[in-house]
C-alpha cells in the first residue's frame, strides 16, 4: 500500500500544518505506517489524534500503527 492517499488525508486535519506517513519494517518483515506531524501555529494535538483522523477518514487498512508526538510550529 502506498502512503500518498492517507498522508494527503492527514494533511487535511485542521491542526496539522504538515504531516508525513512512511513505512517502518516491523516484526516478521511487514511494513507498517508511521505518522509524524508538525502542528499549525497555536494548535495542540496528541500523538493519537492524527492516527484516529486517518483511521476515521480512510479506514483501518491505512491507519498508522505508530505515531510521533506532533511538533509545534513556531
Amino acid at each position: 500500500m502506498h502512503t500518498t492517499e492517507p498522508e494527503d488525508f492527514l494533511n487535511t486535519h485542521p491542526a496539522v500544518r504538515h504531516g508525513a506517513l512512511y513505512g517502518v519494517r516491523g516484526d516478521g518483515g511487514h511494513e507498517r505506517f508511521h505518522a509524524t506531524a508538525v502542528t499549525a501555529p497555536g494548535a495542540t494535538v496528541t500523538a493519537d489524534e492524527p492516527r484516529a483522523w486517518v483511521r476515521q477518514g480512510r479506514g483501518r487498512c491505512t491507519n498508522p500503527t505508530t505515531s510521533t508526538s506532533p511538533t509545534p510550529c513556531h
